[in-house]
C-alpha cells in the first residue's frame, strides 16, 4: 500500500493496482481507510486487489485463519461497511 501511495504522487493519468493484499494482516477498517485515501488522490484511479494468502505464511506468522470463503465474505462486508 505504501508503493500505491507513492504512485498516487508521482501519476496523475495512469490507473494502477495493488498486489493482492491478505486480509489477515489488516483489519478491514485499517485498509478500507487507506484505499479510500488513495481513490480519493487518484481520482479513482485506484483499485485494491485483496486475497487470503497461503497457509504456510499466515501460519509462521501466527495468525488464526477460517474458511477462506467465509473470511473473505465478512471482510469485504466490513470493508463496505
Amino acid at each position: 500500500m505504501g508503493f500505491a501511495t507513492s504512485l498516487a504522487h508521482a501519476t496523475t493519468s495512469i490507473a494502477y493496482w495493488t498486489s493482492i493484499q491478505p486480509i489477515y494482516l489488516a483489519t478491514a477498517a485499517e485498509t478500507g481507510a487507506t484505499a479510500g485515501h488513495l481513490h480519493e488522490m487518484t481520482g479513482g484511479r485506484f483499485r485494491l486487489g485483496l486475497g487470503v494468502s497461503h497457509e504456510p505464511v499466515t501460519r509462521r506468522l501466527g495468525v488464526a485463519t477460517g474458511t477462506p470463503l467465509t473470511d473473505m465474505r465478512a471482510y469485504v462486508e466490513a470493508l463496505r461497511a
